[in-house]
């Protein structure tokens, strides 16, 4: 189960197209930091993912899915996979990039 009962069909579509992208990459239902990867693609900033391309039409769906459940898709280390909002999301995207801009700076 990707989401926790009572989840939106919405949130679910998202969710499991996700989780679609990240088996056909890696072999792996949930690869660790998905969600941020898969951001990293549909705003631009990442084509490659593992063994595949992140296509328009791949990017153009994650945006649509997104779009219709007004939020993303991310794991939680105690509840799984849950849906937060837009506004979190872009919070929690903005941290984790710092902590990658930092750590690609290391040696």
């Amino acid at each position: 189960m990707l989401l926790a009962k009572g989840a939106d069909v919405n949130e679910r579509a998202l969710a499991e197209y996700m989780s679609e992208l990240s088996e056909e990459a890696y072999c792996a239902g949930w690869l660790f930091d998905l969600e941020y990867y898969l951001w990293e693609a549909v705003i631009g900033l990442r084509r490659q993912f593992g063994r595949t391309t992140i296509s328009q039409a791949k990017r153009q769906k994650l945006k649509k899915l997104s779009g219709n459940c007004e939020g993303w898709i991310v794991y939680d280390d105690e509840l799984g996979n849950i849906w937060v909002s837009n506004e979190a999301w872009q919070k929690m995207f903005e941290k984790w990039q710092k902590t990658q801009s930092f750590n690609r700076r290391r040696p």
